[in-house]
């Protein structure tokens, strides 16, 4: 469902490179792409792992799962489970729309440290 889909958190890599958000390396792990600056990724809350989001979306349309680890990213029925666990990234709030690339931009706040 792509309500689904875009309930997980979007931002750009430039506002949290240096943050050590989500598990693994600076590639997507779809398209084996190094991450840069200006592109949006899509972080799957229930594992971490964070991709492009345009290949996470098209893996997304087909597939209920993290195409690293494999965990279910499904909702569990009856869950109203909106736990994140970086919360210093607002998903959802104050979106904008890039007018060059239509993606959507959420914001970062600073790290507490």
């Amino acid at each position: 469902e792509k309500d689904v889909i875009k309930s997980f958190p979007s931002f750009l890599y430039s506002q949290v490179k240096g943050l050590k958000i989500g598990k693994g390396g600076v590639e997507c792990a779809i398209c084996l792409n190094e991450f840069e600056d200006d592109e949006t990724l899509r972080l799957m809350p229930p594992c971490s792992h964070a991709f492009h989001a345009n290949c996470i979306d098209v893996w997304l349309s087909s597939r209920s799962t993290c195409p690293v680890c494999r965990a279910n990213l499904a909702p569990k029925p009856g869950s109203d489970d909106q736990s994140f666990p970086y919360p210093f990234i607002r998903p959802h709030t104050n979106q904008e729309t890039d007018l060059e690339t239509g993606n959507a931009r959420r914001s970062v706040l600073e790290s507490p440290d």
